[in-house]
């Protein structure tokens, strides 16, 4: 209604006070190659909502929750972790999931 965007913004720059721990890293880390990120999520150009982005060093991606669909047993056990934890951990069938909505409908399809 009110077209309110709403993202977060995961930085990465330098300061004084991480300097010394970034190391030779730290000359990259300007602070003001993260300005433009937050002067675009500001703007009325940004079109997405709900999103995390990370900025430094003149990079700028995307942090996102993905979920696989892992494995579905109506009783599970250690074991049955243990024994399919290759197929929970394998991400190549994974969703980007922007809502609990879409787990939940990977879950059911996964049940199905």
């Amino acid at each position: 209604k009110k077209d309110i965007k709403v993202n977060v913004l995961a930085p990465m720059a330098r300061t004084r006070m991480t300097e010394e721990l970034l190391g030779p890293m730290a000359k990259d880390l300007h602070p003001e190659l993260v300005t433009p990120v937050v002067a675009f999520c500001a703007s009325k150009e940004c079109s997405v909502t709900g999103e995390v982005f990370s900025a430094g060093g003149g990079r700028v991606g995307r942090i996102f929750w993905g979920v696989t669909p892992g494995v579905h047993k109506a009783e599970i056990s250690g074991e049955d972790i243990r024994d399919n934890i290759d197929t929970i951990m394998d991400t190549s069938e994974m969703i980007v999931a922007s809502s609990p909505t879409d787990e939940m409908m990977m879950m059911a399809k996964a049940k199905a």
